[in-house]
């Protein structure tokens, strides 16, 4: 039995249209086909996975669950579960629902969901990391647009142009994105950054799927983005955490509660993780795919008995 869990990890974001559910089906099976220890596809029929149910479970304990939501004769959603019990008496959890916005929107919405769960008293938990999932859905191209950024696990770097600085006066001000918090590394005196560019790479794909990384060009912006932005901005090397609709509600320094860039590194991923975790949602989770799809049976056996 599963006694007790720590913070999970959760994000959620824009993926294009044109993304459906065999796309996300075939990144999944990728997805577990890659983990060394991962046996579970070898116990069932792989064909299943075209169904609107499927459930995988191997003799060592894993378990894949796929659901599918069918209204008006098309999918609405689609997602899974897929546990994976270790010999330290843990749990690894891992869920995402695909789910479709709807013309109007012009894009689908991914929600993922990760969590580490104890199976006897004296297991030790330990927060779990974004998923390798995320990384391949990334890298092949299907992150779309964040208002005025694109989900990528690339960092963004602004210009000396009138439209990086307009960018960068909407990220100050909260305007920028609507699903992921924003890192800002400001420019500092020498027109250089307090993370290598390296570092900041490496940051950008930490973080890809989770928050954007928007990287200045220089000290010279930073005045004009001053002059613009009432004095809002982060300056001189600075590190800002831009949250949707509130703009920058935090600012890092290397200095005297920070030491050096590894810790000021490990400060932002756990920052900008916790911020996209609580930001509100629009998707839906394993939960609600569940009962979504438990309530679209039931009425179509109330529709079926009525004409008995």
């Amino acid at each position: 039995m599963v006694v007790s869990n720590m913070r999970p990890f959760s994000t959620e974001f824009p993926v294009k249209s044109t993304m459906t559910r065999s796309d996300f089906i075939s990144s999944v099976v990728t997805w577990l086909e890659g983990m060394q220890h991962s046996t579970v596809l070898h116990f069932g029929n792989i064909k299943d996975l075209d169904k609107e149910s499927a459930d995988f479970r191997s003799n060592t304990g894993e378990v894949l669950r796929v659901r599918e939501f069918i209204a008006n004769g098309d999918w609405q959603a689609i997602g899974f579960r897929y546990d994976y019990p270790d010999e330290e008496g843990r749990l690894w959890r891992t869920e995402g629902v695909l789910k479709q916005m709807g013309n109007k929107e012009k894009y689908n919405l991914v929600r993922f969901r990760s969590q580490c769960l104890a199976k006897v008293p004296e297991a030790r938990l330990h927060t779990p990391k974004k998923p390798f999932l995320i990384k391949s859905l990334l890298k092949n191209g299907w992150g779309d647009k964040d208002k005025m950024l694109t989900i990528s696990d690339q960092p963004f770097w602004l210009t000396n142009t009138p439209d990086s600085l307009k960018l960068a006066q909407s990220i100050v001000l909260g305007n920028a994105t609507e699903w992921l918090p924003i890192v800002y590394i400001s420019a500092n005196n020498k027109n250089s950054w307090c993370l290598s560019q390296s570092d900041i790479k490496s940051l950008a794909y930490y973080l890809g799927g989770v928050a954007h990384i928007v990287v200045e060009p220089d000290r010279s912006f930073s005045f004009s983005l001053r002059d613009i932005s009432n004095g809002r901005n982060v300056y001189d090397g600075a590190i800002g955490l831009s949250v949707p609709g509130q703009g920058i509600i935090k600012r890092y320094n290397i200095g005297w509660y920070i030491q050096d860039e590894k810790e000021l590194l490990a400060k932002i991923k756990i920052a900008a993780g916790n911020i996209r975790s609580h930001l509100p949602s629009k998707g839906w989770d394993w939960t609600e795919l569940q009962e979504q799809v438990l309530q679209a049976l039931r009425t179509h056996e109330k529709k079926s008995s009525l004409h008995i």
